[in-house]
């Protein structure tokens, strides 16, 4: 949740708004659905690698949006 929260924070140039908050949920909710689909169906069911996955894609996702706001 951290993570999405700064991700969030870096987005809008330090300005918290409704539009940063529905990007921190968004955030969030893009990486779960990533792991969920990969290792989270009932078919093959891995906490351990839903875990993985989603802070995989989390922090691949933050280092993207870093990599974007580093030349502003």
């Amino acid at each position: 949740m951290l993570l999405s929260l700064s991700t969030a924070r870096v987005w809008a140039h330090g300005h918290w708004t409704g539009e940063a908050e529905g990007y921190a949920f968004g955030a969030i909710l893009i990486p779960a659905l990533i792991a969920y689909a990969i290792a989270g169906r009932r078919k093959v069911r891995d906490p351990a690698a839903f875990g993985l996955w989603f802070c995989g894609s989390r922090l691949l996702f933050f280092l993207l949006e870093l990599s974007h706001h580093a030349g502003h």
